[in-house]
């Protein structure tokens, strides 16, 4: 077979054909012409609307700026409350310290006065218990008997040498 009868046997020349006269049968729609009124209307909204446009990016990029000239001196200032900062560190530092002892000795304290209190109610439970009460009858526990059982012989699957098995033993 050549290259052309190939192409013959795979081009499908009707299904284009329908498609192209469908496409020239549909006439285009034309345009509404559009009065001088509503153009100028037009014309007016598109120059107010990219004035306006104008003036938002320039207010943006004013607020920008103002931002960037209000971030540097405030770092120059910060650099200067640092250095005393750090002196005034070592001094809470010590401070701290001392808050800290002072709150851990609070802690050991109150633990302790916890720790009292507990004993307290404890001692004050035992005495209002009083002596008639029923102690709770203690029950012995029943021995248990072991119980044995028997080996259940289980039937041993016979193999057939080579490859080949017999399945009838699972069927009897």
């Amino acid at each position: 077979m050549s290259d052309k009868d190939n192409e013959e046997l795979f081009v499908d020349d009707s299904h284009d054909e329908s498609v192209a006269e469908e496409t020239k049968s549909k006439p285009k729609k034309e345009k509404k012409p559009i009065s001088d009124e509503r153009k100028a209307q037009l014309l007016e909204q598109l120059k107010r609307g990219r004035e306006k446009a104008k003036a938002n990016r320039e207010a943006k990029k004013a607020s920008k700026d103002k931002q960037v000239k209000n971030e540097e001196p405030k770092q120059e200032m910060k650099e200067e409350p640092k250095r005393e900062e750090k002196k005034e560190n070592k001094n809470e530092y010590g401070q701290l310290l001392e808050v800290m002892q002072g709150m851990r000795s609070e802690l050991s304290e109150l633990k302790q006065m916890k720790l009292e209190k507990r004993k307290a109610k404890a001692a004050a439970k035992v005495k209002d218990t009083p002596p008639s009460a029923p102690t709770p009858a203690t029950t012995k526990p029943k021995p248990v008997t072991v119980v044995e059982q028997k080996p259940v012989a289980l039937p041993k699957k016979k193999i057939v040498a080579r490859g080949k098995f017999d399945y009838s033993q699972y069927f009897q």
